[in-house]
């Protein structure tokens, strides 16, 4: 007999340990059978008891997501005992895993009836409604709930509901009771903070955020970093998404803003991008760099006076900035503005004659003027800067080509085959190609 039990209890401790060492759908089927064995070493279930059902039932729900079943068990204990107010409410919460949502509310009901006032299943009913999007109905519920007791529950549900409602006074006045039961709540704070968005509070807002993030940096995600990890991978709409959710953390954080106008750029979402930077001079009405940005978009937007415009008050606070004059020769030289459009290139190349991007912006304005030794000069500081630059070489073959240098020519036309791996312009490509064999056969 001894031997017996020592077999009984080695398995029954096997199985203990292969339960709780096992998977989600190991402790399933292995629950089940250590049931059986529990079963058979004390007896069968008492069908009869149903405090012994309901426990079935909640293991059934909670170790083994068996919802069907442990509705079934459920609906024993309240044959039962029609007042065992948890079968209805777990009963209900059983339901709502299996997306019935109807049959979720009717359990609850069910108890409601048996208890009117229970203020749990109340405020349960509105969360239900709250997100079925039927305000109406939920409201009516955590009223009720808070009429039997104001938890920080059922406050919160309040408020969350007249934010929703977009009643941000009323919202605010529920939070702040909350906090007054619960002050370290960090999700009762983030509320907080939404609601201060919502009324225009961003100061507020902002500071709420650090102390949120003071108490716990880990609260909010770092949506900085993965919108930095996305742009990297080109996953541009994706880094905006990001972004965006970053600045609805940290309104006024100008950096995010700058950033999400630029892969708004990269993205071709012009006006998108026009708004970032507008915004950015609303907050900042003397940085040279935001002035730049938004005349930097202007010209995508093809509005060259209003990109002038703003380039003109970049140089107002920034008066070196060699980005900003070479940028107006651009604008000026799309007006056909050309002696302008020589100034401002020129001055660019003063604060820096390195600077590839004027050189061959003037290298090509010179070459459209027909001031060939003036453009091939131009152009050559640039390859120096750009050796491998195809726009750059075009335009000296032009160069030498239209000075009838043949030899000259045809050495820069065949490097810039050489160097042309990407073909966008095919016609371009082809003239080249045909430029060349014309040449050769001369």
């Amino acid at each position: 007999m001894k031997k017996l039990l020592l077999i009984v209890f080695t398995i029954a401790l096997a199985y203990l340990t292969a339960y709780y060492t096992a998977d989600e759908e190991q402790k399933r089927e292995k629950g089940d059978f250590f049931n059986k064995i529990k079963f058979y070493i004390t007896g069968e279930l008492d069908t009869t008891n149903a405090r012994e059902v309901f426990n079935l039932a909640y293991q059934y729900q909670t170790d083994f997501k068996y919802y069907d079943d442990a509705i079934e068990l459920y609906d024993k204990v309240i044959e039962l005992d029609s007042t065992y107010r948890l079968a209805y409410y777990n009963k209900s919460r059983c339901y709502l895993e299996l997306k019935d949502t109807a049959n979720a509310i009717n359990s609850l009901n069910n108890l409601l009836k048996q208890k009117p006032t229970d203020n749990e299943s109340l405020n349960f009913l509105g969360e239900i409604y709250f997100e079925k999007g039927a305000l109406d109905k939920a409201e009516k519920y955590f009223k009720a709930s808070a009429r039997e007791f104001e938890s920080v529950s059922v406050l919160h549900n309040l408020a969350r509901l007249y934010f929703k409602k977009e009643d941000y006074q009323k919202a605010l006045e529920y939070i702040k009771k909350a906090l007054e039961l619960e002050p370290k709540n960090l999700y009762l704070m983030e509320t907080t903070r939404q609601i201060a968005l919502k009324m225009n509070r961003n100061e507020e807002a902002e500071e709420i955020y650090k102390h949120i993030k003071e108490i716990d940096p880990s609260f909010y995600p770092d949506y900085e970093q993965m919108a930095v990890e996305a742009k990297n991978e080109g996953e541009y709409q994706k880094a905006v998404n990001y972004y965006t959710l970053a600045i609805q953390n940290e309104p006024s954080n100008k950096e995010y803003i700058d950033d999400r106008g630029w892969i708004y750029i990269d993205l071709q979402k012009y006006d998108s991008a026009y708004n970032d930077f507008n915004f950015l001079i609303q907050l900042d009405s003397t940085s040279y760099y935001y002035y730049f940005n938004r005349a930097y978009v202007l010209d995508y937007l093809d509005s060259i006076n209003e990109a002038i415009r703003d380039y003109y008050l970049s140089l107002k606070y920034k008066d070196n900035y060699k980005y900003t004059y070479n940028n107006l020769g651009y604008e000026y030289d799309r007006l056909k503005d050309y002696k302008n459009a020589v100034k401002y290139y020129s001055k660019s190349i003063e604060l820096d004659s390195t600077y590839t991007l004027a050189l061959h912006n003037r290298g090509i304005l010179y070459y459209n003027q027909k001031k060939y030794d003036k453009a091939i000069t131009d152009l050559k500081q640039a390859l120096v800067g750009s050796p491998n630059d195809t726009g750059i070489i075009y335009y000296l073959a032009l160069c030498y080509d239209a000075q009838n240098e043949k030899a000259k020519a045809l050495d820069y036309y065949n490097e810039y085959i050489r160097l042309k791996t990407e073909i966008t312009d095919s016609t371009s490509y082809n003239n080249v190609i045909e430029r060349i064999a014309e040449l050769s056969n001369e």
